[in-house]
């Protein structure tokens, strides 16, 4: 898509199917957005609809198809530098545009919001050029007879009794001007006037819509006063809200999602693991399938890019599903989901199925996979809890939420056998004796088996150290006195590994 953002194909075909009514009627369009609907009619031989919204963006597209000039100056000073991209109306939409995909990085609250934020400068220009072009065919396209930048309930009361409206309004209060408020902190421009759109607009527009000769609205919950013109129901994915239809005619539609799935050659680990692990490639169908066996079951799966089986002497012990950070962006890949096999022996499996998705091999992967770079990964856990013991001392708490949190990691931080030692160190162990080993062990550092050198993590060691004291053991409790006497950490070799 040439614009940003779209309507799901769901919506788009259920338009397709009962715009040929619609035909000597004159169309009129609120709250355009992308003017998906308006690409959609065009596509369908309907020419001079009327479009209407609020937004810089969207005045914009309608400026240049009903060849209007919008007056848009740059008032933010520091963003002084995109005023020589604004030489016309399709260099100035392009620039919103492109900014419109920047500014969920601007402020660089971690690292990877700063190497994208910066990344998109230094390609701003060749960008620009690539959105120009590819803008242009798309308002060729386009037919419109006027554009309104105003309020949609005003729109909509203007039309004519005998039309055809058709109005896609935000789903929740102050939506768009949530979406759009930092790019009217950077232009001028003679923004309009229009009241906040709450759940009585949407009353009264859909009142008002309901005396034209035809109307199509949709919302994401199901409307108790529209229900004698509901003609359909559209979700695209089990993590997508399902959206709603509503119209003076037409016939019923449901698109629900379904999932693929296949049989999963491995056996399931079940007693002990083995003296190795391996990574597996999975098909998504393959991933769906344990997916459905193994994920709570108040976790709602979602599409996965790359699917990896971890296995241990050729019986599956778990598996990781990795997507590009679409709508995270906080990490350089997003762990969808990560699972173990059950019922299992090993209390800890969970955690030897984190550490792989932190190795090397992992880490390469992804790389290969989604052709850049990757030094983090991060996750979400949905809890109201303070913290998440899976994922705690693997991953950092990158946010707290009311009801989730986001967790991070540096990916690449050791290799599968060096995961795996890790795991039965902590297995074959007690929970405090494993615990101080690991206090010691990111004391020191080691030799990693690649022959590099793993630098000493002091924070880590004293979190593990601590730990481990706290359940009462002596050797744990030793060492941490040693790395704080006289009030300061202290390495010099005489840490204690326990006997017991």
């Amino acid at each position: 898509m040439p614009f940003v953002g779209s309507i799901n194909s769901g919506l788009r075909s259920i338009i397709s199917e009962m715009c040929g009514s619609w035909s000597d009627l004159p169309i009129y369009v609120g709250c355009s957005g992308n003017f998906t609907v308006e690409r959609v009619l065009a596509a369908n031989g309907l020419k001079g609809m009327h479009s209407n919204d609020v937004s810089l963006y969207s005045s914009l597209i309608g400026g240049l198809l009903t060849d209007e000039e919008i007056d848009v100056k740059v008032k933010d000073r520091e963003f002084a530098w995109l005023e020589e991209y604004m030489e016309d109306g399709l260099s100035t939409l392009a620039t919103v545009s492109l900014l419109m995909e920047m500014i969920p990085f601007y402020g660089g609250r971690n690292p990877y919001n700063e190497r994208m934020w910066n990344g998109y400068l230094r390609r701003f220009e060749d960008l620009h050029s690539r959105s120009v072009t590819k803008m242009a065919p798309s308002v060729e396209k386009i037919d419109i007879g006027s554009f309104f930048a105003g309020d949609v309930v005003e729109f909509i009361e203007r039309t004519p009794i005998q039309s055809c409206v058709i109005a896609f309004p935000p789903t929740y209060d102050g939506g768009y001007e949530h979406l759009y408020a930092k790019i009217d902190d950077i232009f001028d421009w003679d923004k309009p006037t229009y009241p906040m759109f709450t759940e009585t607009t949407f009353g009264d527009l859909s009142k008002t819509m309901k005396k034209r000769n035809s109307w199509v609205t949709m919302r994401d919950k199901e409307e108790e006063e529209l229900a004698d013109s509901f003609v359909g129901m559209v979700q695209t994915s089990p993590k997508m809200k399902p959206v709603y239809i509503y119209a003076g005619s037409g016939e019923t539609r449901l698109m629900a999602p379904h999932q693929n799935t296949e049989q999963v050659s491995f056996p399931r680990l079940e007693e002990e693991v083995g003296d190795e692990i391996e990574l597996v490639g999975l098909t998504p169908g393959q991933f769906n399938s344990l997916r459905s066996q193994y994920l709570a079951a108040g976790i709602t799966p979602a599409a996965t890019q790359l699917n990896i089986g971890v296995v241990s002497a050729g019986k599956l012990l778990g598996a990781i599903g990795i997507t590009r950070p679409y709508h995270h962006r906080f990490c350089d890949a997003y762990m969808m989901s990560d699972f173990c096999v059950r019922p299992s022996m090993h209390k800890r499996l969970s955690k030897l199925v984190l550490a792989v998705a932190l190795s090397d091999e992992v880490k390469r992967m992804c790389e290969f996979k989604f052709n850049k770079r990757i030094r983090t990964i991060g996750t979400t856990v949905f809890t109201t809890n303070a913290v998440s013991m899976k994922y705690r001392g693997l991953f950092e708490i990158d946010k707290k939420h009311p009801d989730k949190i986001t967790y991070v990691a540096n990916c690449g931080r050791w290799s599968l056998k060096e995961a795996f030692k890790w795991y039965r160190l902590a297995a074959e162990q007690g929970d405090a004796r494993a615990q101080c080993n690991l206090g010691v062990m990111w004391a020191n550092g080691w030799e990693r088996l690649n022959g590099t050198q793993q630098l000493p993590n002091y924070t880590k060691a004293a979190n593990y150290l601590t730990l481990a004291a706290q359940q009462g053991h002596a050797a744990a409790q030793y060492n941490l006195g040693i790395m704080w006497e006289n009030g300061r950490p202290k390495f010099d070799g005489s840490f204690q590994i326990p006997d017991q």
